[in-house]
């Protein structure tokens, strides 16, 4: 019997696969590193803050009862409104929390700077958890069902709803992420339809549970407490608000639903708005005698959620308030000249001409 040759077992595939995965896998961790890296101080705060709610939630389970928004608890448990949007929910929904705080806040706290970050995010969420509530217990109270009552939730949905509409507002023709393929750059204005959109059909999908309707109701009231926020309240250097055209309620969704949205803008405007109105006053417009006499920035009524004039047409000033802008508009001229450097004479007071003149 003739003794078996061995049999020459090649490995080269098997270690070339080995050697792709590795190379995928430190190829993601690098990238993963690099983002976190260019990511904001504030926002990996906040992320660290959204994964300690989760595994809480996933090591207490009961503490739930305290830190998450449930309807038949906020009172007197009031600190849910504001602990739920830090209380994660689920993993995949935590995850993708954390990359969008992370994405968004390397564009929006730069503009801002971090206290008006921060503010901005402890308002949004303030108003999200307390709209949350109202809304549910308005629901309990007309359905007389428990299920509204009852239903737990939290998640930091509605902040990053808030986020991109501050993004929206901030830079809306610019590509977000260059680098990535054709088919999946989108000028930032589009990123909160494909939230809004996403969030849906996860609610839809998910059979529209407690907490998944929980996660619907933070992202619209996310939408809508920012952009009040941004349109009446936000202190800026140029003023407060954002009375700009481009920025009025509708122009947050397609133009299909602009009728619609104009109509709920308007309705929440009388309710909530009526005696708030922007006093941004932008910095290319100049403060001169001339532009104020016409009207201009004081001279024409306040945009109202639609941002038209209230009456649809210019106010008209009485003469007694077209002198006062005139004079501010003045004191403000002077100022300014001051400040440059530029001494203005007064003007000389017509004489009488002297004898010798005269002769």
């Amino acid at each position: 019997m003739e003794p078996m040759e061995p049999i020459a077992v090649e490995y080269k595939d098997l270690e070339g696969g080995h050697g792709q995965e590795a190379a995928w896998t430190s190829t993601a961790v690098t990238r993963t590193r690099s983002f976190v890296d260019g990511s904001t101080f504030t926002s990996k705060v906040i992320s660290c803050m959204l994964i300690v709610g989760y595994l809480l939630n996933v090591i207490f389970p009961p503490i739930g009862d305290y830190f998450a928004l449930i309807p038949d608890r906020t009172l007197p448990d009031v600190w849910n409104v504001v602990t739920a949007g830090f209380f994660e929910v689920q993993f995949v929904i935590m995850v993708a929390d954390v990359v969008a705080l992370m994405f968004l806040g390397r564009t929006i706290e730069p503009i801002w700077g971090h206290t008006e970050f921060v503010k901005f995010i402890a308002v949004v969420n303030l108003s999200v958890g307390c709209t949350t509530f109202f809304i549910m217990y308005f629901l309990y109270i007309v359905t007389r069902d428990t299920f509204y009552l009852m239903a737990k939730f939290g998640g930091f949905q509605g902040v990053i709803a808030g986020l991109l509409v501050a993004v929206r507002q901030l830079t809306p023709e610019e590509e977000l992420i260059p680098e990535a393929p054709a088919c999946l750059r989108f000028r930032a204005k589009y990123y909160l339809w494909i939230y809004l959109l996403a969030t849906l059909l996860v609610c839809i999908l998910s059979g529209a549970q407690h907490h998944h309707i929980g996660l619907y109701l933070f992202v619209l009231s996310g939408v809508y407490m920012s952009w009040l926020y941004l349109r009446y309240f936000q202190v800026t250097a140029a003023g407060v608000g954002d009375p700009a055209d481009s920025f009025t309620f509708e122009k947050l969704f397609p133009d299909c639903l602009h009728p619609v949205m104009g109509r709920v803008a308007q309705a929440f405007h009388r309710i909530f708005c009526t005696p708030v109105q922007p006093t941004h006053v932008p910095a290319k417009v100049p403060t001169t005698p001339a532009v104020l006499g016409k009207g201009g920035a004081n001279g024409e009524e306040r945009p109202d959620a639609s941002g038209q004039p209230a009456n649809g047409k210019k106010a008209q000033m009485d003469p007694e308030r077209r002198r006062e802008v005139l004079e501010r508009g003045s004191r403000m001229l002077e100022e300014r000249m001051a400040a440059s450097g530029i001494v203005l004479s007064p003007p000389k007071k017509d004489e009488p001409p002297s004898p010798e003149q005269e002769d």
